[in-house]
């Protein structure tokens, strides 16, 4: 099933609500098994094999070369990294403002009904 063009512009205002965060790149540690919307796997199989997880090291598939390979296409999770405080950055990077953890749930459930 091919998310809506209302799905994704939808998908896109979620992510458009999340705080900037300059980014350091240094949170790899943290790539490990993730959960995401049936609208963002759809969104991110259609360019490219979905993300999948190393049995021994629980990183992330995506992860290559100390990066994420779909740094554009990654899931809400991914993109709440840092910028909830109980998701803090361990290496210092700071978002322009903080989102509360019923802001982040609210966007996690956002996403979640958008393909059912």
């Amino acid at each position: 099933m091919k998310p809506s063009f209302h799905s994704a512009d939808t998908l896109q205002a979620i992510y458009d609500a999340i705080p900037k965060i300059d980014c350091q790149r240094k949170c790899i540690e943290a790539c490990g098994p993730i959960l995401m919307s049936s609208a963002e796997l759809i969104r991110i199989s259609a360019v490219v094999k979905p993300p999948t997880f190393h049995p021994e090291t629980l990183t992330c598939s995506k992860l290559q070369a100390q990066e994420c390979s779909i740094y554009s296409l990654r899931p809400l999770i991914c993109r709440l990294w840092g910028v909830v405080k109980r998701m803090r950055c361990p290496f210092g990077c700071q978002p322009e403002r903080w989102l509360s953890e019923r802001e982040s749930r609210e966007l996690l459930a956002r996403a979640e009904r958008l393909v059912r």
